[in-house]
């Protein structure tokens, strides 16, 4: 029995060229595909009713005449191969050189790329049209750069419209019969421990948000793949020595992406927030920045605050001879308030928005309290090496003392 994705859904006959791939993932015979009465009324005259049962759109964006639709040429090619060889050399993409992944067939051209390769291309600064002073072309196909569909026309919704998008079901099932199903799923080099991009620059915190303007080429570069290419969308943030470099024995801070705003020159307005300290264990540069091997600092699993754990006199900031957790936050809230206080109310908006408002967990706490209180990046860097949460605290708590 013939594969149902390698089947036209109109004749039921197996696919050959010419082939319309649809957005929903689905192939059929371009001949097959009938465009709508040139007397239609909008929006009827844009639409394509699709023919495969279970199809969510159910419609789809006409392109104007079926005439502009292009075929799936690589879809087209690998059916008409003789042999299995040159079935993969026909499903090789055309931006990683591999054998596809998780394919996903542009419309109307008709191009095909592996889904991470194709948001990756969409990620990147939108290019712009010559002569049009700054204008922000549309999301285009990377092969031809026509138009592509994309809800809105939007390029920023591009990388995400396609990372949803449901992959060519037709290109997907050769793929797994040149593949073989024993064979591991390719190891993705650029996630986990062993290969995470350093951004020379700042120290940052667990929980601390931090708001960079990436101008760099090289960090461009860099920010683009950890959108793409790292599940996380993580890369760790070291404080650079006097030279700009960063060495072994470093530590820093995993940051994870929350947002990106690409602008018209390339630059790139990212924000980010920490998550887990690290030692650099191996570096090496790839592309002009430097790529680490690193240890994460793991809290000791046996040890842990809380709130009604009692704090030692000595190093409360609340009066009293002694003080519970919770007391001493609150001394801290309270302190901070005062603080607060005697601010702008423009001032006191940068503040929260700097650095958030104040956690009441006692972990997060202490690294919150730690990025607001004025001491050197030195004594910051320690206590990412701190694996003991208890004596975090009493040492964050130590600098709230007056002197």
């Amino acid at each position: 029995m013939a594969d149902a994705a390698l089947t036209c859904a109109a004749c039921h006959g197996p696919l050959c060229a010419p082939i319309l791939t649809l957005p929903c993932g689905n192939s059929l015979h371009r001949a097959c595909v009938l465009a709508p009465p040139a007397c239609a009324p909008p929006p009827l005259n844009r639409l394509l009713i699709c023919p495969f049962a279970g199809c969510a759109w159910r419609a789809h964006p006409h392109p104007l005449t079926i005439a502009h639709a292009g075929a799936d040429t690589v879809l087209g090619d690998a059916l008409a191969a003789g042999s299995d060889v040159e079935v993969a050399d026909a499903l090789e993409c055309a931006l990683c050189l591999h054998l596809m992944q998780d394919p996903v067939t542009l419309f109307p051209c008709g191009h095909s790329a592996c889904r991470g390769c194709l948001v990756a291309t969409f990620t990147a600064p939108p290019p712009t049209l010559c002569g049009g002073g700054g204008e922000v072309a549309g999301p285009a196909c990377f092969l031809c750069r026509a138009p592509v569909l994309v809800p809105g026309g939007n390029s920023c919704t591009a990388g995400a419209y396609y990372a949803r998008v449901p992959a060519n079901r037709a290109l997907t099932a050769l793929i797994a019969r040149v593949q073989p199903a024993t064979a591991p799923p390719p190891a993705d080099e650029s996630d986990g421990d062993a290969n995470v991009p350093i951004f020379a620059c700042t120290l940052v915190l667990p929980g601390m948000p931090c708001r960079l303007h990436v101008y760099e080429p090289r960090y461009r570069l860099m920010i683009r793949r950890v959108c793409s290419q790292r599940a996380n969308r993580d890369f760790g943030m070291c404080a650079p020595r006097s030279d700009g470099t960063v060495a072994v024995g470093d530590v820093g801070t995993l940051v994870q992406v929350q947002a990106v705003q690409w602008l018209a020159d390339g630059r790139a307005l990212v924000e980010t927030v920490g998550a887990a300290p690290f030692r650099i264990v191996e570096k090496r540069c790839v592309d002009g920045y430097c790529v680490a091997r690193i240890e994460r600092v793991r809290d000791d699993p046996d040890e842990c605050v809380k709130l009604d754990d009692a704090v030692p006199a000595d190093v409360s900031p609340c009066s009293g001879p002694c003080s519970t957790v919770r007391d001493a936050i609150c001394g801290a809230s309270r302190m901070l308030e005062r603080f607060l206080g005697r601010l702008a109310g423009a001032q006191r908006a940068q503040f929260v928005e700097q650095f958030g408002a104040m956690p009441c967990d006692p972990r997060a706490f202490t690294w919150w309290l730690a990025g607001v209180l004025p001491v050197d990046a030195a004594r910051r860097a320690r206590l990412l090496t701190d694996a003991s949460p208890k004596s975090r605290f009493a040492t964050v708590l130590e600098w709230c003392r007056p002197r």
